[in-house]
């Protein structure tokens, strides 16, 4: 049940709105449509050899099973009725030809799906208008259907078409605007990682997002909001000005100065990326405490002291994240949950999402092996000998990736050995 807005809220607000002013985004450029094509997709879930995961299924298009192929045939008859009763463009044809898409979906006939969720859209667009609200189902499965095809810039166009028209018809209705905002934002966010965490259009659309969900919360103070839902768009947020903030530092780091004076650029640069990096941590730290206080039961709790440590991790604060660590793991055992830490995680963790990313063309799949530090760092990486050439992409990934290392009984950060991890890339 949605719970009315407590002191979370215009606290949290102010710090997050300073944060996202502090961090700039105006100046992250959209990346080339295609450039997103040839860059790799990892899994942020961590195996190891007791728990190895098959990888996905490839993307060669499976033959029509029976039923969908009995259930095509009733609705290709149905449409060839529609036409002859009422022509090509009703608005029961544009239904039918949608019903039509979703069996081709399922059986993952994903080129015959994309080539009839256009002719929907297009009977939706003489019907309604060429903004009609009524493309929003079609849309969002023609999402799907572009990230199965591996068309992520296809993909994304569309999920900004789909914000506009959340703009244009949810403005009326705010606790349908604030889930439809969710739900891009969580899109453009794992995205990101799914992508390779290479492409920073996917992280400053998921901030627009956030930032967009925050103004609307707030002016709809007065009314009950889903506190779960405020939740991963705050956990989200903070997410992505970790990313923002790694990938600037990143390119502050491309050089150096022999005598660094006062007027240095670089020496600027450095001072400005060290202003950012305690901004983002600072105002991250105020956000997770206040969701800490609001946690109303025990779970909940749990999980909000791990994310404060991945925090206090993340930046290289190793004691203060293992006193919370160890104060979530016993509370769990108080609880009487499962042992906590025991196997490695990627971190930052991402809000919890309903859906999934179902690749339907073919990729290649390489396993990496590697032990993890003491310090949440990838070491000794080991890769199988086939695809020779994805094997720098792979090392490079897992050099950028942080971990949360395992705690043994005594509460100390240890080595996980042969820790195995899947790559998969277009």
């Amino acid at each position: 049940m949605p719970s009315k807005t407590g002191p979370l809220s215009r606290l949290l607000l102010c710090s997050l709105l300073c944060s996202a002013a502090s961090l700039a985004y105006s100046e992250v450029e959209f990346a080339n449509e295609t450039a997103i094509e040839d860059k790799q997709t990892t899994s942020d879930t961590v195996e190891t050899p007791e728990n190895k995961q098959e990888p996905l299924p490839t993307g060669a298009e499976l033959p029509l099973p029976a039923e969908a192929k009995a259930q095509l045939d009733e609705l290709e008859n149905r449409l060839a009725t529609l036409h002859e009763e009422s022509g090509n463009f009703s608005i029961a044809s544009g239904e039918v030809l949608l019903e039509m898409a979703k069996v081709y979906q399922g059986a993952r006939q994903y080129e015959e799906a994309g080539k009839l969720l256009r002719q929907a859209m297009q009977v939706q667009r003489i019907n309604h208008g060429l903004y009609s609200e009524q493309q929003m189902p079609a849309a969002k499965l023609l999402v799907e259907n572009l990230v199965a095809a591996g068309q992520w810039s296809d993909a994304r166009e569309k999920q900004e078409f789909r914000h506009w028209l959340a703009n244009r018809y949810l403005t009326e209705k705010p606790d349908e605007h604030l889930k439809m905002l969710l739900s891009l934002a969580q899109w453009q966010l794992h995205a990101y990682v799914f992508t390779g965490r290479i492409d920073d259009s996917h992280v400053a659309a998921a901030q627009t997002l956030y930032q967009q969900y925050f103004k609307i919360y707030k002016e709809q103070s007065a009314h009950p909001h889903d506190q779960e839902d405020l939740a991963k768009v705050l956990q989200g947020f903070i997410a992505s000005n970790y990313f923002l903030l790694k990938n600037r530092e990143k390119e502050g780091s491309s050089g150096f100065s022999v005598v660094a004076g006062p007027n240095d650029p670089q020496l600027q640069q450095q001072q400005e990326l060290e202003a950012l990096r305690s901004s983002v941590f600072v105002s991250g730290k105020k956000v997770l405490k206040s969701m800490l206080t609001e946690a109303s039961n025990d779970k909940e709790k749990i999980k909000q002291l791990t994310l404060s440590g991945d925090w206090f991790l993340l930046f290289g604060k190793f004691n203060t994240a293992r006193k919370l660590y160890l104060e979530a793991r016993t509370l769990a055992n108080a609880e009487g949950m499962p042992p906590l830490f025991q196997s490695p995680v990627v971190i930052p963790e991402l809000p919890e999402w309903e859906e999934t990313f179902t690749p339907g063309h073919e990729r290649a799949h390489i396993i990496a092996t590697f032990d993890i530090g003491r310090d949440g760092s990838a070491r000794n990486i080991r890769l199988e000998e086939s695809h020779t050439k994805l094997r720098g992409k792979v090392k490079r990934q897992l050099r950028k990736t942080h971990f949360r290392p395992a705690l043994n009984e005594d509460g100390r950060f240890v080595i996980s050995r042969d820790v195995q991890q899947s790559f998969s890339f277009p």
